[in-house]
């Protein structure tokens, strides 16, 4: 807003100072300005001619019930990050677990826990070298590194998204 526009708004709202009614009716030796002056005015006189009507009482409480309505129906969004990787590494211990109990072979008739044990020892002993060697792998061990960077990546994100969302939520409530 400029100097003018301000002295003529002060000079409609009874709020201009002496000083600033000598400069306004400098400024209002340009016809612009007298025209700006009547155009306030009239839409000053307009304004206090409307009638106005008053919200009932409820209304407030309204207002906020609906809103409260809209907001309590809205979905929040979840990260299900950890719960996705936790399933992962679960499926992965339940199929090494299963694949030593499938390739034992159960058929003795000597079925003392330690003899079993030994037994599931043995199958590992005799699938590690080829479990290592599949590890070994240059192909595998790219995807494995990629995947964990890309893993390493997200994490830091979802932290980075998560100080800021709790910085904007202390600023709400400060």
């Amino acid at each position: 807003m400029n100097r003018i526009d301000d002295l003529l708004n002060k000079y409609i709202d009874n709020e201009i100072s002496q000083s600033e009614l000598e400069e306004m009716q400098f400024l209002l030796k340009d016809e612009s300005n007298v025209k700006k002056l009547k155009a306030l005015q009239l839409v000053n006189t307009s304004l206090k001619k409307l009638e106005s009507y008053s919200a009932p009482e409820t209304f407030t409480l309204k207002a906020m019930a609906a809103l409260s309505n809209k907001f309590s129906k809205a979905k929040s969004k979840t990260n299900h990050y950890a719960e996705y990787l936790l399933s992962v590494l679960g499926l992965i211990i339940a199929a090494t677990v299963l694949f030593i109990l499938f390739s034992a072979d159960w058929s003795s008739t000597d079925n003392s826990t330690s003899q079993q044990i030994t037994k599931a020892l043995d199958v590992v002993k005799n699938n590690v070298p080829g479990i290592l060697s599949f590890f070994k792998n240059k192909s595998v061990m790219t995807l494995g590194l990629s995947l964990s960077m890309i893993f390493l990546i997200i994490a830091y994100y979802s932290v980075e998204a998560h100080k800021s969302f709790k910085k904007r939520i202390s600023k709400l409530t400060s």
